[in-house]
């Protein structure tokens, strides 16, 4: 049986072996102009971080009222305690389909959605751009909001072109154009839609979204049914509350949002007799999965509320020195990327899987927190997972021998004490 402490040795030493120039340069550039250049945060930090925390310490009312309001909306909404109970509620609903359609969502890779469902035979598509070149070139993904930033415009030219069979250029528009044509054409087709949601809004069960690339609000409303998969630390109290959150994601990822949508149940119209009649142009049915999950540990673990706060912004992926010194696969793992990756891969998989991707490797430096939007202390929850880890043994055999150095010989350098001097 291998030590958990020494696969996150290998995995750092490999990746520091292997890593590129070109990695090197993206991060470099990645954390110039996305962290220390964008200053677009700051004019939301203060009132986004008041939100959160009041949000968290009233949760359990927040998510019980938001559950009353969405379905006197007409939403189905189904709470799941756990990822199992999430995924078998989704898989009822989809189990007839061939393939679905899917958009960007953090709480649908905490529930491994694309290969559950391919375990079960339907094809998921995803309808992001970089999620598209990722699952098309099966390559490894890169920061969480744009996890096909790293990978070179000539190579997915070429891997698009054998995909497609036609000629695509090697130019960003180019790419676009072969990409978005493919999409299209499988949301007009698709008859399940399944996204995530920046926000949730107690005061009236509405969800809200923010994107750039307009799929998310395709397969919202094509497809007959639309299924928002949310985690249950999104919902806040009022639409102010809503709105400040939406910016701040947009602000945090220095996106331009080209869309904010905030869906108000499934379609419907009353223009015959003022009769009321759901399903109209839209989605004819709209399910909510909220998910519990590692929230219920993060919100009774001392020291882990701060964990709630998290954007999934990505920041802390590109502050990050081990990441930019040692390669894609730090901190990666089934259910997330990045240091605050790391700390909800411990709570939902285990410390042990957390060791394996780097967790006893982190350097303590603190600029993951400096740059988190919502000054999540991130630093303080991988010092405690590791404390939690040398109880349990999990321990490099060389940091084992230098503390049994400190032990009995009162240095870590392995000396043996000298004897007393009994003559003086």
């Amino acid at each position: 049986m291998t030590n958990p402490a020494e696969d996150g040795k290998n995995l750092v030493d490999k990746g520091i072996d292997e890593m590129s120039s070109s990695l090197v340069t993206f991060f470099d550039i990645g954390y110039e102009k996305k962290i220390l250049n964008n200053q677009r945060p700051e004019k939301y930090r203060e009132e986004y971080i008041k939100i959160k925390e009041e949000a968290i310490e009233k949760n359990k009312e927040l998510l019980e009222n938001f559950i009353k309001n969405a379905r006197s909306k007409m939403f189905k909404v189904f709470l799941a305690k756990t990822e199992d109970e999430a995924r078998d509620y989704i898989l009822n609903l989809v189990k007839d389909e061939k393939y679905i359609v899917k958009s960007k969502t953090n709480t649908g890779k905490e529930l491994r959605l694309v290969e559950f469902l391919k375990e079960k035979g339907i094809e998921v598509i995803e309808t992001d751009l970089g999620d598209r070149i990722i699952q098309i070139l099966d390559e490894t993904p890169s920061l969480p909001v744009g996890p096909a930033a790293h990978i070179p415009a000539t190579r997915i030219a070429q891997e698009f072109s054998e995909y497609y069979g036609v000629h695509v250029p090697p130019m960003p528009q180019e790419i676009v154009k072969a990409g978005k044509k493919e999409l299209r054409e499988k949301i007009i087709g698709a008859r399940v839609g399944i996204s995530g949601a920046n926000v949730l809004i107690a005061e009236d069960g509405r969800i809200g979204i923010v994107e750039n690339e307009g799929n998310i609000s395709l397969i919202t409303r094509l497809p007959p049914v639309h299924i928002a998969i949310v985690g249950t630390d999104k919902v806040v109290e009022t639409w102010k509350d809503a709105v400040t959150v939406l910016q701040m994601a947009e602000a945090a990822i220095d996106l331009n949002g080209t869309y904010v949508s905030f869906i108000n149940g499934p379609s419907q119209t009353s223009d015959i007799q003022g009769v009321n009649v759901y399903g109209m142009s839209g989605a004819q049915e709209v399910h909510i999965v909220l998910l519990e999950g590692y929230r219920a540990i993060a919100k009774s673990k001392e020291g882990f509320k701060s964990l709630l706060k998290c954007i999934n912004c990505g920041a802390c992926y590109l502050a990050c020195p081990l990441i930019q010194s040692a390669g894609l696969d730090i901190y990666k793992s089934e259910v997330a990327t990045s240091p605050v990756g790391v700390i909800k891969a411990a709570l939902i998989l285990g410390l042990e899987k957390a060791v394996q991707i780097g967790l006893l490797a982190c350097m303590s430096c603190g600029r993951c927190k400096e740059a988190c939007p919502g000054n999540v202390d991130i630093p303080g929850m991988i010092k405690q997972l590791r404390e939690e880890t040398f109880k349990q043994g999990m321990i490099l055999p060389e940091h084992q021998h230098v503390v049994q150095s400190i032990i009995f010989n009162d240095n870590p350098f392995g000396y043996t004490k000298p004897k007393p001097d009994l003559k003086t």
